[in-house]
């Protein structure tokens, strides 16, 4: 995963974004990658990262799907970061999170 800065004269000019590169082993069959994209751009919601575009990165031989960029990071490497640290997640912000997760969850499944 890479960040990056949109282009000048982009509507989304000068936001961060973040470039997830998808290896071969990880496309799965062919068309899976363009469904699963599809899908992703429809779904507009605050608990949802949202997929502004993919392509296709010849040098590489790789799929970058370019994602908005969620400054707080994702939940897998906070969870790793708490761990490691020995500190745990209040009861509060567990409940934050499960609110979160079931928010974007309803709207996936409305």
């Amino acid at each position: 995963v890479d960040l990056a800065r949109v282009r000048r004269g982009h509507p989304r000019a000068l936001q961060q974004m973040v470039l997830k590169r998808l290896q071969a082993a990880e496309l799965g069959k062919d068309g899976d990658v363009l469904h699963e994209y599809a899908l992703l751009t429809q779904l507009k919601h605050p608990n949802i990262v949202g997929c502004e575009g993919y392509f296709w990165d010849d040098e590489s031989r790789v799929v970058v799907i370019v994602l908005e960029y969620a400054d707080r990071g994702d939940l897998h490497s906070e969870i790793q970061l708490r761990r490691e640290k020995g500190q745990h997640f209040t009861d509060e912000e567990v409940l934050n999170f499960m609110v979160q997760v079931l928010r974007g969850l309803s709207h996936m499944h409305s």
